[in-house]
């Protein structure tokens, strides 16, 4: 595991072996070195005052997420949870009763793998654009402002205005449009 240049954040390729894994953090403090040179992505780094590790997404799509180390202290105390999938309340096991975040923040993992997102440079070399939000340090911002609201107690995951998940989701993808308003990007 290696310690990025902010004192909180550590990336940790430890599971892609010891021929790989070095590489992978390396990248991972690439794509932070860039989300810290915007004044928006700058601003969210302040904001972490809690330890925070970056691993590698191992799924088959491309993608990438935030997973609440403790998803009921991620929301507002006494609030009612819902799944951060397709914001359906959640029941106790026998789905009878109604499950409620105890609030008081947790810890927060982020699941993101850059090399599956481009940079702009490598864009621009093979003559090509990068969708809105498909950036490789818009996606890690995207995620990371998940994680601030799940280490800061806030996550909500009920539902949300039309063509958004979640609520929580909604705030994540307006955060990372300002971000990405900053960098001159559509």
């Amino acid at each position: 595991m290696k310690q990025t240049s902010h004192p909180f954040i550590s990336a940790n390729g430890a599971a892609l072996g010891s021929a790989i894994g070095p590489a992978y953090e390396s990248h991972v403090e690439a794509a932070i070195n860039t989300v810290r040179t915007n004044s928006v992505g700058a601003a969210l780094r302040r904001t972490i005052q809690t330890a925070w590790v970056i691993v590698p997404y191992t799924g088959k799509k491309l993608n990438a997420y935030a997973h609440a180390d403790n998803a009921d202290r991620a929301g507002n105390t006494g609030h009612r949870r819902y799944n951060c999938l397709d914001a359906t309340p959640l029941t106790d096991a026998a789905g009878l009763s109604k499950r409620y975040t105890k609030g008081g923040a947790t810890t927060s993992t982020i699941s993101f793998t850059p090399r599956q997102w481009m940079t702009s440079g490598v864009a621009d070399h093979q003559h090509k654009s990068i969708m809105a939000g498909a950036r490789q340090d818009e996606i890690l911002f995207h995620e990371m402002a998940h994680s601030i609201r799940q280490m800061a107690g806030v996550m909500n995951c009920s539902d949300a205005p039309p063509g958004f998940d979640t609520k929580d989701e909604y705030w994540s993808v307006m955060t990372s449009n300002i971000y990405a308003w900053a960098c001159n990007r559509p």
